[in-house]
């Protein structure tokens, strides 16, 4: 019989409660900003992006077909929305991080 392999960073989706899709503060947001939002939240594991732990995610990991400007739109309303904060990286050198705030957080699954 063989083993089944499991992932060690989480499950491998984004779970998104339905109160935090019904919430009015997601369904002002821009189709952009949840595209990047769940862009960021594929690198989430459940104990990065809480208490100062932030989360790497390069631009590239957010194209989905969209142009820079609009990814940098989306992470403006993100920021706006006060679902997230980014710490800038350094000169194409190193990916932005991004930390999660509190208003997102009380929608994210505890793992």
């Amino acid at each position: 019989m063989s083993e089944v392999k499991r992932n060690k960073h989480g499950p491998p989706f984004v779970m998104l409660k339905r109160a935090l899709i019904d919430s009015e503060a997601f369904n002002n947001l821009k189709p952009s900003a949840v595209v990047v939002l769940i862009s960021i939240l594929r690198r989430y594991n459940g104990r990065n992006g809480i208490n100062g732990d932030e989360i790497e995610c390069p631009y590239s990991e957010m194209k989905c077909h969209l142009a820079n400007t609009t990814i940098a739109n989306g992470l403006r309303a993100l920021e706006e929305a006060e679902y997230i904060k980014r710490k800038p990286g350094g000169l194409m050198r190193h990916p932005n991080k991004y930390l999660l705030l509190e208003g997102l957080r009380k929608w994210l699954p505890k793992i």
